[in-house]
């Protein structure tokens, strides 16, 4: 058997409680909410244009998946112009 091409898969939260930031902040719910594993926790901007939410991993990882959680059931609209990067 060839090990050399093997690959480890491993699911993991590459975000979690690492540092995050936002445009800006509603009613104290400040960026690291988002990251901190607590699903009834969460970050949210204050009514603007062009709102933003960014974490630093801190490090190179290939991302196989983003997995965002709204409070809301209907905010996809919110979510139409969302842009990973």
């Amino acid at each position: 058997m060839n090990f050399s091409s093997a690959a480890i898969v491993v699911t993991v939260n590459v975000a979690l409680g690492e540092d995050a930031m936002q445009s800006s902040t509603y009613k104290k719910r400040v960026a690291s909410l988002a990251v901190d594993g607590d699903i009834d926790t969460a970050s949210c901007t204050g009514m603007e244009t062009k709102p933003w939410w960014a974490v630093d991993l801190g490090w190179a990882f290939l991302v196989k998946e983003v997995v965002i959680i709204s409070e809301k059931h209907d905010n996809w609209r919110e979510l139409s112009f969302l842009y990973i990067a």
